[in-house]
């Protein structure tokens, strides 16, 4: 169901500026491209050796497409066809469901089968994963191909092999463990932080609760599953440093520290105090609007939590923390949410995590709920419901064009949903919420079909919309059916 899902919710391109620039980088790895467009300097890139010119990000997603680039181009028999053309829109739309929809899955995955290890019971883990595919940034970072969802996999892999080597005893999980830190090291460099907090959870785990843990076969060789996962964490920093150094000349520096070097002024501005309260509390960058699972299990967490497992509350406790550090970390950011995106691009994987476990405490607690209690997790499920659903229906741009034409912030779902009821009641310019810099784009339902219909004509896009019908009704199908196995294991249970 989730990899139906990611393909019904994509729109068939390279929807993010960022991806298309990781996709640059890919092209570079075994093509003559450079690995920064021609044009894109000095907007985007850093000088580095040799004079060439290299994009400042990580190169673990460009990885990632690798395989989807290549398979496109002997496909099409062309390398590189024009992005305009039809079959550069074939060769983008090639690699967007090769590769995305197939990351959404994996988490899905990953996530329930984390949640069967924290002791969930099958039903709370599957409304957990479902509450996540539906009820969290996953579904936007789906559509829109940054790299959220892939350290988001990272992570899950992360806490998933190491909870299997606790519980186990078998330190094989320990080389996947450290394969999936090293690789999210090589997406992002502050992914550093979210490996630091799986330790911090994991320490807890050993050394705080000796006596919860009875059947843990991992604590008798805790020393050596450290050495394995240093050893193979570490062949990661080293091939990142190499990278580094291939391109910029130094062991020792950043990409961001190469890039600050040559655009000082790129990041003046920020102001700490502001983006924390930034990403706190905007209705345009807070985590708490973009992912209220966050609040749901905060709530619970609070109202019930002597009903909670002790693994649950210290996991919780870890992502909280790890959600805090990432917003004092990014908060003098000159934008600290990441200024392109549904909401703060920077703190998903701790909002995400938090609402899968939100979700799956709540199926998990809801026989033992009052009525009050009941009623707030459900307006709180219909309200993430709502946003995630709107984050769909246009491309994100379109309300920081608005922003930046107005001057002001404002509540970003409720910005969405509005420009939606007034594209549907035809009167966009009599409402005030066009600007002259939105473009047909912008307008566009941002779904596959709409856009096939735009480029191509009514009976390419009949086509497409009838494939895209299919795809919805398989996965209302498929919901149907997951609900009716829920509720029938809930009686018999």
């Amino acid at each position: 169901m989730a990899l139906l899902t990611g393909f019904a919710v994509e729109d068939g391109d390279i929807s993010s500026i960022d991806a298309s620039r990781r996709l640059q980088v890919t092209h570079a790895l075994w093509t003559d491209e450079p690995p920064v467009r021609d044009g894109d300097y000095p907007e985007f890139g850093v000088v580095g050796r040799n004079g060439v010119i290299h994009a400042w990000y990580g190169i673990g997603q460009s990885l990632v497409m690798f395989p989807a680039d290549m398979v496109s181009s002997l496909l099409l028999g062309e390398t590189m066809p024009d992005p305009a053309s039809v079959k550069g829109r074939i060769k983008h739309a090639f690699i967007v469901y090769a590769t995305f929809p197939l990351i959404t899955a994996a988490c899905v995955v990953f996530g329930f089968h984390l949640l069967l290890l924290l002791n969930f019971q099958p039903t709370a883990a599957a409304t957990g994963t479902i509450g996540m595919l539906f009820g969290t940034t996953l579904l936007q970072w789906t559509q829109v191909n940054q790299e959220n969802n892939l350290t988001l996999l990272c992570f899950l892999a992360l806490l998933l092999f190491c909870l299997r080597w606790f519980l186990t005893g078998h330190l094989g999980n320990m080389i996947g463990a450290g394969a999936a830190a090293g690789f999210a090291l090589l997406v992002r460099l502050p992914t550093i932080f979210e490996t630091a907090f799986a330790g911090l959870f994991m320490a807890v785990l050993l050394f705080a609760f000796r006596d919860a843990h009875g059947k843990a076969k991992g604590r008798g060789n805790w020393l050596q599953a450290a050495g394995i996962f240093g050893a193979v964490f570490g062949l990661f920093v080293v091939a990142e440093r190499l990278y580094q150094w291939v391109r910029f000349g130094s062991f020792t520096n950043t990409y961001i520290g190469a890039h600050q070097l040559q655009n000082p002024d790129f990041y003046v501005g920020g102001d700490w105090w502001r983006g924390v309260w930034t990403l706190l509390f905007s209705g345009y960058d807070s985590a708490l609007w973009m992912d209220p699972g966050i609040l749901l299990f905060a709530l619970l967490l609070i109202f019930y939590f002597w009903r909670v497992s002790r693994d649950i509350k210290t996991l919780g406790f870890c992502l909280f923390a790890l959600l805090l550090t990432l917003i004092a970390f990014y908060a003098p950011y000159p934008w600290p949410g990441g200024a392109s995106g549904w909401g703060s691009r920077y703190t998903t994987t701790p909002a995400i995590m938090l609402g899968l476990l939100g979700f799956g405490l709540m199926a998990h607690l809801w026989p033992r709920m009052g009525k009050t209690a009941k009623i707030a997790c459900g307006i709180l499920t219909a309200y993430a419901l709502a946003a995630q659903i709107g984050s769909l229906l246009f491309w994100s741009n379109l309300e920081q064009v608005q922003w930046a034409a107005w001057g002001r912030e404002y509540f970003l779902v409720g910005q969405r949903w509005l420009n939606f009821a007034t594209m549907l009641g035809g009167e966009f310019c009599e409402r005030r919420l066009m600007v002259p810099e939105i473009s047909e784009r912008l307008l566009r339902v941002n779904f596959m079909p709409f856009h096939v219909y735009s480029q191509f004509g009514v009976r390419a896009g009949a086509v497409a919309l009838a494939a895209w019908g299919m795809l919805l009704a398989g996965i209302l199908g498929l919901l149907v059916a997951i609900w009716k196995t829920l509720t029938d294991n809930s009686r018999v249970s």
